[in-house]
């Protein structure tokens, strides 16, 4: 359990970053694609997208940090690629 004030590493890989950038090239959003092979049917996918949030989640903070914009500017979504079905994790959190 981490203690208050302890820093916490996670590994892991963006598959697809797509950044919106403004005239003069900083970055103003960007949508982070995580690609995903489950075998479910299109009526899993809200069910199986929540086992993700947390994974969104620290992808939407590390980008944040990495192009210096607030959380709220970066979108993150599944793509189910064995039935072609893109998921909007929701940035409520």
């Amino acid at each position: 359990m981490k203690e208050a004030g302890q820093k916490v590493f996670l590994s892991g890989c963006f598959d697809r970053v797509q950044i919106q950038k403004n005239a003069s090239g900083k970055p103003e959003s960007a949508v982070i694609i995580d690609f995903k092979s489950n075998d479910i049917s299109p009526e899993d996918v809200p069910e199986t997208a929540k086992h993700y949030r947390m994974q969104m989640l620290s992808y939407r903070r590390a980008l944040a940090q990495l192009l210096q914009l607030p959380l709220e500017k970066i979108d993150s979504v599944l793509l189910f690629t064995k039935i072609g079905v893109l998921h909007r994790i929701s940035n409520e959190d």
